[in-house]
């Protein structure tokens, strides 16, 4: 986050519910146009390979976020 997003304010939330466990990231940074470098992909591996799910949603000079579902 501060390396990479220059973010003032992160907000992290998890939630439960049944047997799911939602992990959501928001910053308020100066965001990024998304592209499946290694990066990326290496981490939507790793969460599909626990059966899992990863979005990112990001918009220049409008923040990141990123929501896992496992």
């Amino acid at each position: 986050m501060k390396k990479h997003s220059h973010a003032s304010n992160v907000a992290l939330t998890f939630n439960q519910i049944n047997n799911k466990i939602t992990i959501s990231y928001k910053d308020d940074g100066v965001g990024c146009k998304i592209k499946k470098s290694s990066g990326i992909q290496n981490m939507e591996n790793r969460i599909k390979s626990i059966n899992g799910s990863i979005i990112f949603e990001s918009e220049i000079e409008k923040g990141f976020k990123t929501t896992i579902i496992v």
